[in-house]
This record gives structure tokens, sequence and C-alpha cells, in this order.
């Protein structure tokens, strides 16, 4: 069967009682107005911790009681007053919503005690009621009527849930779950002592310290009694907590917090919500790892092995992280450097930090920052109020159980601000190698030494990043990779682990070279691996269906691709057919990697006027201003007709226009197109080029060189121009490439009217 379930929080309901509850749930509400308007009949059950807000199924005690509403009062805070009286205890054995709006479930009734005879029911029963007339006798809400009832009274079950109620939930919910009626006799009579003696060292308290205090020291006798308490108990009941805090290897600071800590917990109430909080702090406090750190591995053998096992190229990137590893096994004293991997989505930056882990033997903890606005998560909230919690820094060094974890700030360039604070702000203390020694989270309160962290940290743009933090770390860019390098990544990994992860052998499929060239030219577009990683994906999974109606093994060419893939969907940018004016071919950096971007002029009659169409944005359209006026200046020296820029319009296209055009690194181009328009001389098909341009005709360094020519290389271009101050990148290009292609530097208009006209 199935009813409406209201959790009771603080409070507990028998059969064959009746009682009275305030209802302020919104769950709890939609239950009693179902109730109301059905059977009349709730369930009502025992949270098993007072602390949840809004308890699902698991959230409370199986055995509950079917009541039924005798009346249903609004009062003024929007809340319900309710009777009930108990019916009958069930079990509850699963869930199954009604309506979204409350908590329902599914329930088994649990037999009725029969009316029990004997000597030993007898016994308990006498038992049981001379110790709760004694304990009426102290309790001055009970009546000698009560007793006298209860007396007369032959059926077990209905004695037992008479009593019941008056003790604590505690003890008094073991009573309900007890199905023995015997075994719940016994179990009231236990807790009956137990109350008495309470009520006796009670009295002796009061007796003890209530003559020398007067009615004003209402505060110094609370003190009083529990330390009275505290003497009568031996004081040993504290958890554990003294032999936590004896056996942390933490600072002797550290260790006095603590203990001040434990010593007001003792004076507080249990059912004080400060105890909690108290108790939740110490017992967190001792859970980190003070002083506690990993074995480190120090071998650089070893870890250039780890790094070349799991990551295909990545020169730099593994010469930085060994020179690291070099320097730390020469002082112990060497402060963690913060390094920063910055580059294009799925080039392997976050599998990059977890290899530097398995390199040094260190454990592995990643914080994403994305959408991060709270300066709380950094630092934690104060420790002045029920659910406060640590920040994920901290709660990172408790999750990774050392002090030296590698720690991975991901996504630092996606932080941003709110009016809950500046969470970049709250970094600064964390990254700063000079101050990160004695870092503060706002609940712990105590300096946390994070100096033997090794920090890494990842970013898709540098100019996200803010610029106090970014001042801290030490960049490493992580470009996008090339397609030699793609297909390496494929071979020696992709492959494999969508191969594992598809259940898959080298038995059932075989993917030759070729075809793995077609999918990284033909099916994916992208700066990283992540396409490629699905596509492969995707081939494994036909295969393993393949496998499943019985085919044979699977082997992938260029040929067969479709069947796995459909058609192709990337459309590779070429070279242009043929030599033309006023077209040029430039080079561009996206966050996808490196891209050819043509580049049209054309002129007509008109008054000088610049109409410039493709989606261009603010900087762009500045180069071309620029670009214009130098072509204009050297118009004498190279015999242009100075009546064009008075007579012509000038119509500059980018293609695509869908994608919008930003950077300042097209200046070139632009006046090279114009020079080629005004001058009637074709530009060079197999030429492309970039860099920006000043007003004096000087060409100035840009970003992405290597994107850049990777991708004018894929287009058939052979003859690459660019800003002689970006040589050194050029220097990055892989071997195979470099010997297939020209670069040649310009640092002056003049040398691309050289090379390229």
């Amino acid at each position: 069967m199935n009813l409406p379930l209201i959790p009771l929080r603080g409070a507990i309901l028998f059969p064959d009682n009746r009682g009275q509850f305030d209802i302020g749930r919104e769950s709890s509400i939609n239950a009693v107005g179902y109730a109301k308007d059905g059977g009349k009949r709730v369930i009502f059950a025992v949270q098993k911790d007072d602390l949840e807000a809004n308890p699902d199924i698991d959230g409370v005690q199986s055995v509950a009681v079917v009541a039924e509403i005798l009346n249903v009062a609004a009062t003024e805070n929007n809340s319900l007053r309710v009777l009930v009286e108990g019916q009958k205890r069930v079990r509850i054995i699963g869930s199954a919503a009604l309506s979204r709006d409350f908590l329902s479930a599914d329930y088994e009734e649990l037999e009725a005690s029969p009316i029990t005879d004997g000597v030993l029911a007898d016994a308990y029963k006498r038992e049981v009621i001379g110790c709760f007339e004694q304990y009426a006798s102290f309790n001055k809400n009970l009546d000698g009527q009560a007793i006298a009832i209860l007396r007369a009274e032959k059926n077990l079950d209905v004695i037992t849930n008479r009593i019941a109620p008056f003790l604590s939930i505690r003890d008094a919910y073991p009573v309900l779950a007890e199905a023995d009626p015997i075994k719940r006799l016994e179990l009231l009579s236990d807790c009956l002592r137990y109350e008495l003696e309470v009520f006796k060292v009670e009295r002796v308290i009061k007796a003890r310290v209530g003559k020398a205090l007067e009615k004003s020291q209402k505060e110094h006798i609370l003190r009083e009694q529990m330390k009275v308490i505290s003497e009568e108990l031996d004081d040993g009941n504290d958890g554990g907590a003294k032999d936590k805090i004896a056996a942390l290897n933490a600072p002797d600071d550290v260790k006095e917090r603590l203990i001040k800590e434990l010593a007001r917990l003792k004076k507080i109430s249990v059912m004080s919500p400060e105890y909690s909080v108290i108790n939740e702090y110490i017992e967190y406090s001792t859970e980190l790892p003070w002083n506690k750190y990993s074995e480190e591995i120090r071998d650089l053998s070893y870890a250039r092995e780890v790094l070349d096992r799991e990551h295909y190229g990545l020169k730099k990137v593994k010469e930085r992280i060994l020179e690291y590893i070099a320097v730390h096994n020469l002082t112990d004293n060497f402060k963690s450097p913060i390094l920063c991997f910055i580059g294009p989505p799925g080039v392997g930056k976050t599998s990059v930090a977890r290899s530097v882990a398995n390199a040094t033997g260190r454990r592995f903890v990643r914080m994403s920052l994305g959408g991060v606005s709270d300066e709380a998560e950094i630092r934690g909230h104060r420790k002045t109020y029920i659910a406060a919690m640590p920040g994920r820094i901290i709660n990172g060094i408790k999750q990774a159980g050392t002090g030296n974890p590698v720690f991975l700030l991901d996504e630092i360039d996606k932080l941003s601000k709110s009016n809950k604070g500046d969470p970049a702000s709250a970094l600064l203390e964390v990254l700063d190698p000079e101050q990160n020694c004695a870092f503060r989270d706002n609940y712990l309160e105590l300096p946390y030494d994070l100096s033997k962290v090794m920090f890494l940290t990842t970013a898709n743009d540098a100019d996200g990043i803010p610029a106090a933090l970014y001042d801290r770390m030490e960049v490493i860019d992580m470009p996008s990779y090339t397609y030699n390098e793609k297909f390496h990544i494929a071979k020696n990994h992709l492959v494999q682990k969508t191969m594992t992860n598809n259940g898959l052998t080298e038995d059932d499929i075989e993917i030759q070279d070729d075809a793995l060239y077609e999918v990284i030219n033909r099916y994916t577009s992208e700066a990283g691996v992540r396409e490629l990683e699905r596509a492969i994906s995707k081939i494994m999974r036909k295969t393993a269906y393949n496998k499943g109606v019985g085919g044979q093994k699977t082997v992938v060419t260029p040929q067969n691709l479709f069947e796995y893939l459909g058609k192709k969907t990337v459309v590779r940018k070429t070279k242009r057919e043929k030599d033309e004016i006023g077209t040029v071919t430039g080079l561009a950096w996206t966050s996808g990697g490196g891209d050819i971007l043509p580049i049209e002029i054309n002129t007509v009659k008109g008054t000088g006027e610049i109409i410039m169409t493709g989606n261009l944005q603010d900087i762009i359209k500045e180069s071309v201003k620029v670009a214009l006026t130098y072509v204009h200046s050297i118009a004498a020296a190279h015999n242009i007709d100075e009546r064009a820029f008075n007579e012509l319009d000038y119509h500059i296209h980018l293609p695509e226009t869908a994608v919008p055009k930003e950077g300042p690194s097209a200046g070139v181009g632009f006046a090279s197109a114009i020079y080629s328009a005004l001058t009637k001389k074709p530009v060079k098909r197999d030429v492309a080029m970039t860099g920006e341009i000043s007003l004096r005709g000087n060409v100035t360094a840009v970003g992405g060189i290597k994107e850049k020519i990777m991708a004018g290389y894929r287009a058939g271009i052979e003859t690459f121009l660019i800003p002689k101050d970006n040589m050194v990148d050029a220097a990055e290009i892989p071997d195979e490439i470099a010997q297939s292609i020209n670069v040649f530097p310009i640092s002056h208009f003049d040398d691309v009217i050289r090379l390229q006209f």
C-alpha cells in the first residue's frame, strides 16, 4: 500500500496516542492536503538527521506510524497545526511518488502484539509501571490517573505505546521499532531507570551549587552544573577527540587552538546549535594532513619515461617538468613554481597535469574554476553559523590526504566576479610562493602550509587571466597539434583507448594509417584531439555492433570510411588556382588553431570611400585604414595615380561572413591587396603572409606563427612571409614540414613588394 509521508524532526508519534504537530515544509503541507482530501491517513516517520532540511525516503527511519488526521488549522506563519491519532506501526519498504509535490511511501503492516499473559510478562509489566510511577513523581506533567489506567491495561502494545512517548527520541525509536513486546518492556525498563538516575544526579547537582549562588548568576549555575556532570561522568566521553589532537603531527599553535575548542565543546549543551559547529570543526581539523607528505619519485629517467609514454610531442612542456624535478632533487627548500598551461581546448592540458603527478609520485587533485564567482569557494565560510564549510583548496588537500599533491586549478581564465566577492583575488595568496606557506582558510582560521603543493593551472586564453594572477605564474604554451602529431596520438593512444572502452581487441579491428589521416583531415577541424577521439569511438561502436551480429574482423580504409563516419564534414581550404590582382592569402589564428584568410579588394568609381564586409571587428578595421594610408603615402614612388584615392571606392571583403574576424595581424595582407589593386600587379597564389603594418611601413610581430604556417602548409602553400621578429617562432615547426616550405622574414613593406610582386 502507499500513503503520503511526513518526516518528523525532533518528535515521534506512537500508535494509541494523539499528537499535535506544526507542519512547515512545503512538501509536508502538500502531503497533508492530499491526505485531507483522500482517506485522511498519512505516515509519520522520524528523521535520521534533524539538520537535514528536506530529507528523502532514505533520510527517515524505516519503522513509522500510520495516523489519522483529526483536525487541521492554519497558523500565522503560513504553516499548519495538525492534530492526529496514531493507528498502527508499519515498515517502509520503498517509495512511489503519488505527486512530485510531496513524499510518499509503500509500506507493510507490522503485526500487532497479542495480549500477553505469563509470569515474565507480568513481572516486566509491574517493573515498567513501577518505574514509570517514580518517573511521574519527578515529572509534574503526569498525574496518578494515567498510572491507574496503565495498571488496568492488559495489552502490552498499549502499555508500551503510552509510556514510550515520554522518552527522548533517541530512546523512544528503538521501542517503536522492536517487534517483540517483552523486549519492548525490557527497553522501557532500562530507559526509565536511566532517567531516574539522571533525575537523582540533577537533584544532587542543584543541592551542591544552588546554595552558594543567586538567581542573577544563572549562567554561572549552568557552568557549575556542567562541571559537576563532567566529574560524575569522569569526563571520558569526548569521542576520542583528545587522543586525535594529541596524535596530530601539527604545529603547537594548531594543537593549542584545537584543545581550546574541545574545552569549549564540553561546556556547551549537546542540544545547542553551536555544539555541532564546534564538533564538526574539531573533527575536520584533525582529519587534515598536517605535516604529512607522500614520498616523491625524484628519478629523472622514470619521469621522462612516464611523460613520453603518456604524451606524444610536447617537447617544451616535458623539458620544463623535468627541470622542476631536477631542481627539486638538489634542494628541499625549493618553492613550487606555479605553472600555467595555456592552449586551445583538447590539446591535453589536464591530462598533462595528471601525468606530472604520475611522474613525480604525488597525489592528484583537480579543481575546476569555470564559473566560480564566490570568494568563499576559495577561502571557505566563516565558522559562525551552521552549514559553514571550508574552501575548495583546503578540501582538496584533505581529499588528497597529503600536503604535497599536484593540485590542478582548471580553467583559471573562466573566473568571474559577483556580489559575493572576487575569487581571483582570493587565489593570490594561494598561488604566491611568498604567501602560501601560511594560507588561512576562513573556516579553518589556522595557518596551513601550501608551499609544498605543486600548483598547476590551465587556461584557453591568456587574456582572460587576471593580471595579478598572471604575474605569479610561469606560462607554458600548448599550441594546437600538427596533423603528424595528431596521427601519432591517434595511433599510439586513442585507438587503443577507444578499443578498450568498447570491449574490442586487435583481432576485431584494424584501422589503416591512410584512414587515420583521412579522419584527421576530413572529419575533424580542431586544435586538439577531442573530435578525433569521438570519431574513432564512433568507428569502434560500429565495429562492436558488427561483431555482435557475427561479422568478421573490421578493416577500416579510406575507401570504406563513409560506412563508419558518413559524409565528410570538413572542407579544407586550398591555395588559389591562379595569380590574381587584389587577392591575397592571409594567415589567421583561431581558438581551433591556424587557418588561411583570403583577402579580396576591388575598386570602383567613387569618392574614396572604404567599404568593409565579412564581419570585421574594430581592430581589423583599423588595420585596413592604416594599410590604405601607407599605400597612399608611397603612391608617387610606385607610379600610382593620386586620383585613385579620391575618385575610387575600395571594397574590402573577407569571405566566411558568419565568422567574426578580429586581431592585429592582417595589416600586411591588406596593404598587399590594396597595392596589387592599384598597380594592377597580380599576387602570387602560393605565397601567404601575416604581420601588422605601421604608418611608416614597418612590419611588427604577431602571435600564433606555428599554427598559421601549419594551416598554410595544409592548404598547399609553400612560401610564407612573416615578421622578422617572429622567425624564432618558426623554429618550432616540425622538421618534416620545415624542409618542404620556405619562410622569409619581412621587416618593412618593401620586403613584401620584393618577395611578393
